[in-house]
């Protein structure tokens, strides 16, 4: 696990992980950690560095790069809506004092939720880069506290990882082979039927996976990582790393919004979900919740 610690980039006590990174999706796989909040709720830089505004109306929407002083970079995805434009959308962050260029500062607020792009809700979208490939935002450790966020050591742990010949193999919907039959076998033992003991991880073993995890106080996202196979008892394969890029499929608009109103009810402080507030936990650490470590090449 590395040391390194980041700026949680949402605060609230009604946040909710709807995207695994690493997860299959159509024709991709998912490469950043997808979190749930309310529409307008204010993001926060994870790290400091350059800021750079950014538009990729079929995949990612309005969203906003920052790049630290060693390369590392944040994005930060589907801000706003998809019936702004992208001039609107400039206008709504210059708003929120934010602009091509900037300097910014762990904790500092860099835009706001919403489902611009292909979203299929109001959510953020926010992905790790290393040396030009994404790394599991899970790996490290988070906290509310600027003053505690600290990249030392993130090259270095990245590099490792790449490396690794003994990586857990998660499993997920489509894992085929006998270590899928071991987890049907213990989740029918635990009391959670996954159908025909097959092999295959279809839509029955993944709602099995989903109850016992909601019964075990785990996250619920149907994904055998370390802490599912841990509280099962099963032992996950190892092998070399697996990547997989970071790309998402172009879709058309799929929501109607609300325009610049979110800049204006986030500057009056109309909404408090939306304003800087109480920390979600001290040190937060996120690795728990999104699975076993993954390095993700760009392409």
């Amino acid at each position: 696990m590395s040391t390194t610690t980041l700026y949680y980039p949402l605060q609230g006590d009604d946040l909710d992980m709807t995207g695994n990174y690493g997860e299959p999706r159509p024709g991709y796989e998912h490469g950043g950690v997808d979190l749930n909040a309310a529409y307008g709720s204010a993001i926060y830089a994870a790290f400091g560095g350059t800021l750079t505004i950014q538009y990729d109306p079929g995949g990612g929407g309005f969203g906003v790069y920052v790049e630290a002083p060693d390369g590392t970079t944040a994005r930060y995805w589907h801000m706003f809506n998809n019936d702004m434009s992208e001039a609107e959308a400039r206008q709504a962050l210059a708003m929120l004092g934010i602009h091509d260029g900037m300097q910014v500062s762990a904790g500092q607020v860099i835009g706001t939720v919403g489902h611009s792009g292909n979203a299929e809700g109001d959510h953020l979208h926010f992905s790790v880069y290393v040396d030009g490939e994404t790394v599991d935002p899970g790996i490290f450790n988070y906290t509310t506290s600027t003053s505690q966020v600290d990249l030392t050591g993130i090259q270095a742990y990245a590099a490792s990882v790449s490396g690794n010949d003994s990586y857990p193999q998660m499993l997920t919907t489509g894992s085929q082979g006998e270590q899928v039959s071991e987890l049907q076998r213990l989740l029918a033992a635990a009391g959670f039927s996954p159908g025909t003991i097959d092999g295959i991880f279809g839509p029955q073993t993944a709602a099995a996976v989903r109850a016992f995890q909601s019964a075990r106080g785990l996250n619920p996202d149907g994904v055998v990582g370390t802490s599912t196979a841990g509280a099962l008892g099963l032992t996950l394969a190892t092998g070399p790393y697996q990547g997989v890029p970071d790309t998402s499929p172009a879709a058309p608009p799929q929501y109607s919004g609300r325009g610049l109103t979110v800049c204006w009810r986030w500057l009056a402080g109309a909404d408090s979900a939306a304003r800087p507030g109480q920390p979600v936990d001290d040190g937060l650490r996120m690795a728990s919740r999104f699975g076993p470590v993954r390095r993700l090449p760009v392409r």
